[in-house]
């Protein structure tokens, strides 16, 4: 016969020890009574324990239910609503005026010390800076709504301290196979993981990289979109949210004497610090922080909403602009009460139009006012509620929207938003090209044509010659000054324009007269070049082929032209000319180790159209590495293949053959004022001495993968695992290969892991928690979340919350004195110290002084491994992110 309860069967020596004591107890209860008695007491058992199996049987998980499911939790933070609007995030957010202090003031330092200390000598013009203020804005009211959706109690008890469980678990085995084979500590945790280690614990090139991965991929859930449309903003942004912020607070949570400093104030016994009370003023969240600063003479060109509602052509692009930023509902709104307004403003109304207005009003409301209304406009709850007071009365009722105000208000309302998106309107794209125009087409036929740029052999070119020797007589020769450049130089003249090919040398000579405009100012590290898309041509046979269209934009000089089109151009470019590209810069500057094109495919014609396109990526990275390359900044035979009109072959071999045939000595005898220019011309193809550079993280031994920014070890943490990139599942992965990972979800299970693998409590202790697991474990749960939440309103005070952001700004600008070892070593103590005697009067006398000691000293040690550390900090981290940003998770695993 097997027994069996809440569905789980008993062993047999158990079904025998629980039959002997039920017969033990019948018998001393006849014995000591009657036998009616012991009878009674043995149906009574026997019917109890049936029935309460029978109902661990319909409970799921064979579990009793959680009876303090009607106790809610306290709540930690004031909820926000779900939908925001992306255009003003923080609308709505009202925050503790001690609070919006603190933070004003961290952010003015981060500006004073970051911005202004180096702004302030290029311009005194706030609208730089103006706009850093709302990115910050925008970017802290975005993380206060995602932190209040989260439930961070929930958090810790369901996610944190399961992973922590985890954490625990893999240190005492590894601590085991240390013990037991005499290895090290720390390979033996990483070794027992294996595949499941943290990628950015790997090295500290790994970890670089995974945060900048992160950080890029937090831009576009974090700032403005509008922000984001230049690429040297984003990646300003990302190296400023990696580098400043996510990298050195991951080496904070990590560092064992910060944890020791929490622990050693949490667990301290003696009073905690006693804030003063708040105010209870409220504010609009960093309201202050973009206003004080608010330049008061606007631009002559920017334009009022009353402005812009009346010029068709400014509304058309503000309407494109709020499409665009999703606000486009507000604006038809606004115009739909303005035509309402018309209507029910007319004194001689009929009763039929009466009617119209009703409908047309429940129209209005249930496209805009309505909670699930399709283009919902954001206004306050209490107008919408007087408004569909009068709707659903009767439709005479209608009128009442001419003599009360709420339809009024809610018009002021959305009228006040959409003034306040003028300013992000004034500095949009669609602004500019209402004032500017829109950029040049991007037809192929225009492809491979700067603006301004004239073919060879085209009468421009013999203008062009004649203007330089003008230039030449009237401005070199009759200045001092060595290297200067003509201004009305064209900024994006090429050698082959000038020169054509198969010119004699005494034609040379006239067209070296023009050296000064040939050897203008060029810094192609300042080039930007994209290839969004294969286009077709045709050759002289008219046989059609495919060729990579590339978008360069140069921000190294200013615009000649109005319009700016000699900055930005796109050069068409076959596939075999990229090769001939790497073979002449290998010829000329040697081999580039981070520049490299994919393999050239040998049977390339049978392949077609998906080969090439495969290839569009590689080639614009190549493309984007020879641009950042510093020895490169100056190349003729770079900046030919970006800018000449002909096939790379044929124009570089021009250009070869002018290199050759120009009498340099006789030209520089002739006019010593241009060997500078000559000198500077010929360096170019030299490399430059790589530049110091400076990070306190970052900047060292070892190299990032693009071979630029050396990344050296950290002091603490050095180069974290130190693992190479092919490491192999080692022994102590094996040896305990037969373990199940823990799954343990929830506080009960890990106080019974604790108790049986930490503690090692007696057997029959461990057998009593794991019976009253079934009984309780749903209802103990919930109490310590409740717990949880309510020591974190209690700690997450105003007074706490101001005191943490004026600590973060001591540790970000004041400077810190080293600790010393013997410092981290008193604290560690302390911590330690604090540890026990908190935890000692509620644990040490249920399982006994030395189990207790010893399991809190195992718990406390597994935390003092920096590198072991960063495993945890990072994997809470990733979980954190997911709660945070839930759209981030597939690509975070």
């Amino acid at each position: 016969m097997i027994l069996r309860v809440a569905g789980t069967p008993l062993s047999p020596k158990l079904t025998q020890k629980l039959v002997l004591i039920i017969l033990a107890v019948f018998i001393s209860a006849t014995a000591l009574s009657s036998l009616s008695t012991g009878l009674l007491l043995l149906t009574s058992f026997c019917f109890g324990a049936a029935a309460f199996s029978l109902i661990l049987d319909l409970c799921p998980n064979n579990e009793l239910p959680n009876f303090l499911a009607s106790v809610e939790l306290p709540l930690i933070h004031p909820g926000l609503p779900k939908d925001f609007s992306f255009t003003d995030p923080w609308r709505d957010i009202q925050v503790p005026i001690e609070v919006d202090d603190a933070l004003n003031d961290l952010y003015e330092h981060i500006l004073r010390d970051y911005v202004y200390s180096w702004y302030g000598m290029i311009s005194y013009d706030e609208e730089f800076v103006q706009e850093i203020r709302h990115i910050l804005r925008y970017a802290s009211s975005v993380i206060v709504r995602r932190l209040s959706r989260v439930n961070l109690a929930t958090l810790i008890t369901r996610k944190a301290i399961p992973i922590g469980l985890s954490h625990l678990d893999a240190c005492y085995y590894a601590r085991q196979y240390a013990r037991s084979f005499k290895s090290d500590y720390r390979d033996a945790f990483f070794d027992f993981l294996g595949p499941n280690a943290h990628p950015a614990t790997m090295s500290r090139e790994n970890e670089v990289l995974y945060i900048q991965s992160v950080a890029r991929r937090l831009l576009k859930h974090v700032f403005p979109k509008r922000n984001l449309n230049s690429g040297s903003v984003k990646v300003l942004l990302a190296d400023i949210l990696s580098g400043s912020i996510l990298q050195p607070l991951m080496d904070i949570l990590a560092d064992p004497d910060i944890i020791n400093y929490i622990l050693e104030t949490s667990f301290s016994l003696k009073s905690g610090r006693v804030f003063d009370p708040p105010s209870g003023v409220q504010v609009e969240f960093l309201k202050r922080f973009v206003t004080t600063s608010e330049p008061q003479n606007l631009s002559s060109l920017f334009t009022d909403l009353s402005g812009i509602l009346k010029d068709q052509q400014t509304l058309f692009a503000f309407i494109k602009f709020l499409r665009e930023e999703g606000g486009i509902n507000q604006l038809q709104f606004f115009r739909s009460i303005e035509d309402f307004n018309k209507k029910i403003m007319n004194p001689d109304l009929t009763h039929q139009e009466i009617l119209d207005l009703h409908n047309e009003a429940v129209d209005i409301f249930n496209l805009y006012l309505k909670s699930d209304a399709i283009h919902h406009v954001d206004i306050p709850l209490e107008l919408v509620k007087e408004i569909e007071l009068i709707l659903v009365g009767n439709k005479e009722d209608v009128l009442k929207l001419r003599t009360t105000t709420p339809l009024f208000q809610a018009y002021e309302a959305v009228y006040t938003n959409l003034v306040g998106l003028c300013p992000a309107f004034h500095k949009s794209v669609q602004f500019y090209s209402l004032l500017l125009g829109t950029k040049g087409n991007d037809a192929h036929d225009e492809a491979g044509k700067p603006p301004g740029r004239p073919r060879l052999g085209t009468s421009r070119t013999t203008d062009k010659i004649g203007n330089s020797l003008t230039k030449l007589r009237h401005g070199v020769m009759a200045k001092s000054m060595e290297g200067l450049v003509d201004e009305k130089l064209d900024p994006a003249l090429d050698i082959a324009d000038i020169c054509e090919n198969g010119e004699k040398e005494e034609s040379l000579s006239n067209c070296s007269g023009s050296i000064g405009e040939i050897l203008e100012f060029r810094d192609l590290t300042a080039w930007r070049v994209s290839i969004p898309r294969l286009s077709t041509a045709k050759d002289v046979g008219g046989k059609p082929f495919f060729v990579y269209v590339i978008e360069v934009q140069r921000i190294d000089v200013t615009s000649q032209k109005t319009n700016a089109e000699d900055l930005q151009w796109s050069v068409a470019r076959r596939y075999l000319e990229f090769y001939a590209l790497e073979s002449k810069l290998t010829e000329f500057h040697g081999e580039f180790e981070n520049a490299k094109l994919p393999s050239r495919s040998k049977l390339f014609s049978g392949k077609g159209l998906d080969e090439l396109e495969s290839k569009m990526k590689p080639f614009e990275s190549y493309l984007q590495c020879l641009l950042q390359n510093p020895s490169l900044k100056r190349s003729e035979i770079l900046f030919t293949f970006l800018t000449s009109t002909e096939e790379f072959t044929v124009a570089a071999s021009q250009l070869g053959k002018m290199i050759k045939n120009v009498p340099i000595p006789k030209l520089t005898k002739e006019k010593p004022e241009l060997k500078p220019f000559i000198a500077a011309y010929f360096a170019s193809t030299q490399a430059e001495p790589a530049k110091p550079s400076y990070d306190s993280v970052i900047g060292g031994d070892f190299s990032d993968a693009g071979g630029e920014k050396p990344i050296k070890p950290h002091p603490l943490f050095h180069n974290n695992q130190d693992a190479k990139p092919d490491k192999q599942v080692g022994h102590c992965h094996k040896y305990y290969g037969y373990l199940i990972p823990k799954q343990e979800e929830g506080v009960y299970d890990t106080l019974m892991y604790l108790a049986l693998k930490v503690f090692k409590i007696q057997t029959w202790k461990g057998q009593f928690l794991q019976g009253l697991r079934i009984l309780c474990r749903n209802t103990a749960d919930h109490f310590v979340e409740f717990a949880i939440a309510k020591e974190l309103v209690e700690v997450l005070n105003v007074g706490r919350i101001v005191h943490l952001c004026n600590l973060l700004e001591g540790a970000i600008f004041e400077p810190q004195e080293p600790r010393t070892d013997e410092m981290k070593l008193e604290r560690k103590a302390r911590a330690l110290e604090n540890f026990l005697e908190f935890l000692r009067p509620l644990i040490g006398k249920l399982i006994g002084q030395r189990p207790f000691d010893h399991g809190i000293s195992f718990v406390f040690e597994s935390l003092q491994d920096p590198v072991i550390n960063k495993q945890l900090a990072y994997t809470l981290f990733d979980t954190a992110l997911v709660e945070l940003f839930p759209e981030m998770e597939v690509k975070i695993h």
